[in-house]
């Protein structure tokens, strides 16, 4: 089993580049998820949903030039050259400049008074390295979105629809379009072996979020989610699970391995993002480890949600949300949830997997 695992691990890693923005996206993108294989890609849009075939990405740097041209039907491959590893347009690298900047927002905006006496007593809204942990309640989101829209970030959603998984496709792209970043600059990035499933969305991109298919969006995910690296706590292990009993890597022969004592939170990796120079950062590292441990035919316990717990312990998120930015309709959902803004959906893995939901 870890053999045909690892078989594949390869010939999806060869697929790995740097992503940029170009005043459109190259992106660039890291999936485990599914059947614990690492997916990295690269991609170019300049159309509503971006989609690639997985049998068709492209193998080589100038190959993948000329893929993002023929994307862009109003382009051609010599308005794009590679330079220093990144896909650039007119020679100009803009890979990673868009940044959070100045917290300006325009004069006459109505809202309701912040408070210094009330607030969220049940849970806790600020981590011990003193950053964000983001819970309804904690924000006013009439004012952190017209303050981001002043920066105008445009956001990337990397997502893989593969086999029967898209049948989950539609539901998520159009409950998307109703509550994740409305009236922001958004791109879907759609990794598939099926481009017929795929509908039209929209366009153009600057900052990457990975997040899982098999979703819906059910209330607002707005500009309050946006850092330069966010983490999703995950719903199974946020509230009283001791940190020795959270589900990482405990083998010292695995380089996810944390050991017993340490750890701050435990993430899913259903959901996360950030600028794009941190996710390559992330990326590039625990590709890295995958690596290292597939030459000693390990697999770390939760494949790629175990490399990233431990690249998250020492490289902290400089934002952490809640579990209200995903949960699952496996389960009840408790008081201190007062919102559930996206949620994996209950299916039939017997049906969605090519090995029955073995």
């Amino acid at each position: 089993m870890f053999k045909s695992v690892s078989s594949t691990f390869a010939q999806k890693a060869e697929m790995l580049r740097f992503v940029c923005r170009v005043n459109i996206l190259v992106c660039l993108t890291f999936s485990l998820f599914f059947f614990g294989t690492l997916y990295v890609f690269l991609g170019y849009s300049n159309s509503f949903v971006s989609v690639f075939h997985l049998a068709n990405l492209p193998k080589t740097e100038d190959d993948a030039i000329i893929s993002s041209a023929q994307i862009n039907q109003n382009a051609s491959p010599k308005d794009y050259v590679l330079k220093e590893d990144v896909v650039t347009r007119d020679g100009v690298n803009n890979c990673g400049r868009w940044s959070i900047e100045e917290l300006k927002m325009q004069a006459g905006l109505k809202y309701a008074q912040p408070s210094t006496q009330k607030g969220r007593t049940d849970v806790n809204s600020v981590t011990n390295w003193n950053v964000p942990l983001v819970w309804e309640g904690t924000f006013d989101p009439v004012v952190i979105d017209a303050i981001y829209k002043t920066m105008y970030p445009g956001v990337a959603v990397v997502i893989f629809a593969v086999g029967k998984y898209t049948l989950f496709l539609e539901a998520f792209l159009e409950s998307a379009e109703k509550y994740f970043l409305v009236d922001f600059k958004v791109t879907y990035y759609v990794f598939t072996d099926n481009k017929q499933k795929v509908p039209q969305i929209r366009n153009e991109a600057d900052y990457l979020f990975m997040m899982d298919i098999d979703s819906v969006f059910h209330n607002r995910f707005g500009a309050e989610s946006l850092s330069r690296l966010s983490a999703v706590l995950h719903r199974s292990y946020y509230k009283n699970t001791h940190r020795d009993t959270f589900p990482y890597e405990r083998r010292p022969q695995s380089t996810a391995y944390i050991p017993a004592g340490e750890g701050d939170y435990y993430y899913t990796a259903a959901v996360w993002g950030g600028y794009l120079e941190d996710m390559y950062k992330l990326v590039k590292h625990c590709y890295a480890q995958a690596e290292e441990d597939s030459k000693k035919n390990i697999e770390a316990v939760w494949q790629e949600e175990s490399h990233l717990n431990k690249y998250l312990l020492y490289n902290k998120p400089t934002k952490v949300l809640s579990p209200e930015y995903l949960w699952s309709d496996y389960d009840q959902v408790p008081a201190d949830i007062k919102v559930v803004r996206i949620s994996q959906l209950v299916k039939d893995y017997r049906k969605v997997r090519p090995n029955g939901g073995q």
